[in-house]
């Protein structure tokens, strides 16, 4: 019997998402035995106070990943938010399905509906650097103070009161049916997400490789053809995915590997820990061709020719004589 090994964290919402997909995978191939292997990554492990601090990328991702690479499995189910945002070498996303809810939430232990009800001088847990960034822009009175742990146990500090409130992704809230303990819903427009904050997705090799002992990882259960748009990939999570992840490429100055000048950035409510700045972009284009070539010639950038009667005049090449005035 052909089997699928699917790589996950331990973590409650981990199994829930990874289940999700065992789920599909199993309705479409009655056939094919799959499985779930639970892996315990660095973020699992590693306490550390603010996650900004640890200089780690693939922090909850790595180990996972490595079960892939290694071909101790098939698929892993990722959180997609915890995903570097350069995919690693010799992987693919190969669906995503249906995202979930992309708002942060706010969970209380108090009456507040809001961040701006909280009393002054309340304690807000997060580790988040782009949460702590933000709160801050909307209440210079809050503490914010590091908190880590899985969804439960977040929760759980806040109706201990351990803290005032905490901010947290309604997706996993609903995931794992703690949807009642949300105090209010984070508005997008004020509150900005991460980026693919609410989708899960299945990950793969880039090329089918052959397994150990000959047995290809072939069939259509890891191929995608024949699945249903839910199980092979959900178009518009796939779309908001790649438009989120290609935001933060532009701004952190990046584009394919290639470094280059981040977008100029508005005033506003921070992401990157600076209050003065915001993460929405204002409009940027790159120069076109033209004009690019335009402007290394010492002309004019724009894509307007010169009106005739301006004093405007065509770049002259090494030491051609300027040209003769009619009279």
């Amino acid at each position: 019997m052909k089997t699928i090994k699917i790589a996950s964290r331990g973590s409650k919402l981990a199994l829930v998402q990874s289940n999700y997909i065992k789920n599909l995978l199993e309705n479409i191939c009655p056939e094919i035995e799959i499985s779930i292997i639970e892996i315990t990554t660095k973020g699992d492990t590693d306490k550390s106070d603010l996650l900004y601090k640890t200089n780690s990328i693939g922090f909850f991702t790595s180990e996972i990943e490595n079960a892939l690479l290694q071909n101790n499995a098939d698929l892993a189910v990722h959180s997609l938010k915890d995903l570097p945002t350069t995919i690693t070498d010799g992987l693919k996303i190969a669906a995503i399905p249906k995202r979930e809810r992309v708002e942060d939430a706010l969970v209380t232990s108090t009456d507040a509906k809001s961040l701006s009800e909280l009393p002054k001088g309340a304690t807000v847990g997060t580790s988040s650097l782009r949460r702590i960034a933000q709160v801050m822009h909307t209440r210079k009175d809050l503490k914010c103070v590091p908190l880590r742990g899985n969804v439960e146990t977040r929760v759980r500090k806040a109706n201990e009161k351990q803290v005032d409130a905490i901010i947290i992704a309604c997706a996993g809230l609903n995931r794992i049916g703690l949807a009642d303990e949300i105090s209010a819903v984070l508005n997008p427009r004020d509150f900005l997400p991460a980026p693919a904050q609410g989708a899960a997705g299945a990950e793969r090799h880039s090329a089918h490789r052959p397994r150990r002992g000959g047995e290809r990882r072939e069939g259509p259960a890891v191929r995608g053809r024949g699945l249903p748009d839910e199980a092979r990939g959900h178009r518009d999570s796939t779309r908001c995915l790649e438009q989120s992840r290609g935001t933060v490429v532009r701004v952190i100055g990046l584009d394919h590997g290639r470094e280059r000048q981040p977008i100029a950035l508005g005033t506003g409510p921070a992401v990157s820990g600076r209050p003065d700045r915001r993460a929405v972009p204002r409009g940027h284009q790159r120069p076109q061709h033209h004009q690019r070539v335009r402007r290394a010639a010492g002309g004019p950038a724009s894509g307007c020719r010169a009106r005739r009667g301006s004093r405007a005049q065509a770049p002259r090449r090494g030491n051609a004589p300027p040209p003769s005035r009619r009279t």
